[in-house]
């Protein structure tokens, strides 16, 4: 199932599918057009419809957080998955992901 990205609510991102190769382009560019419309500020990304996940999800989310802070802005992700937090874990950036 390919990842797609939607505004649940005002500064809220929620994502479904697949996170990998395939989907990154499509799904980065869905995600920069809504933080890039609707403002910096305080984001979430929930994350519960995700199916899978690869390196390539990592580097999304380090990316989405990066130029949120460009802009005075934070990302906290809500249901990340275990393997992406284990992931983040052994690459060593763990500590910069908020999450609840």
């Amino acid at each position: 199932m390919s990842a797609q990205a939607w505004l649940a609510h005002e500064k809220a991102i929620s994502l479904s599918g697949d996170i990998n190769f395939k989907s990154a382009m499509t799904l980065d560019h869905q995600v920069k057009l809504l933080l890039e419309t609707h403002g910096g500020g305080h984001w979430t990304i929930d994350m519960a419809g995700v199916l899978s996940v690869n390196s390539v999800a990592l580097s999304l989310l380090l990316s989405w957080m990066r130029d949120l802070r460009a802009r005075d802005g934070e990302l906290t992700l809500i249901a990340m998955p275990v393997e992406l937090m284990d992931l983040a874990r052994v690459c060593g950036v763990d500590e910069f992901l908020k999450t609840r």
